[in-house]
């Protein structure tokens, strides 16, 4: 799901953590992130 897409359908939301994980044949990288919406 695209974020933009997320904060039309979810409009109570005001913040998520979005933590991917991706995988990779040498390894896997991690990425920690907090999304905030804002109007």
């Amino acid at each position: 799901m695209k974020v933009n897409q997320f904060a039309i359908d979810y409009p109570d939301v005001d913040q998520m953590d979005f933590n991917p994980v991706f995988a990779y044949a040498d390894g896997v990288k991690i990425a920690d992130a907090q999304i905030v919406f804002w109007d």
